[in-house]
């Protein structure tokens, strides 16, 4: 079984040399670059959520309606 892994690296390596022979080189994203997106992906996120708090709250002031609701009062005199 591990002759499989081998192949399939070679043979993956050789169509990538065969594509870019044929392309041309290929030029690879930065990392930074992925970085920089998923920073400001999950400051969106962040403010989304804060948003949807803030939503929520005025939702739960307009209804006016006691947070729980009680079926009946025991040894409150």
């Amino acid at each position: 079984m591990p002759e499989f892994g081998s192949r399939a690296y070679y043979s993956r390596k050789a169509i990538d040399e065969l594509e870019s022979s044929v392309q041309g080189p290929t030029q690879e994203l930065p990392e930074d670059l992925f970085l920089v997106l998923f920073f400001f992906a999950s400051v969106q996120l962040f403010f989304i959520g804060i948003v949807g708090e803030y939503i929520g709250a005025i939702h739960t002031q307009v209804l006016k309606r006691p947070l729980v609701i009680e079926k009946e009062r025991i040894n409150f005199d």
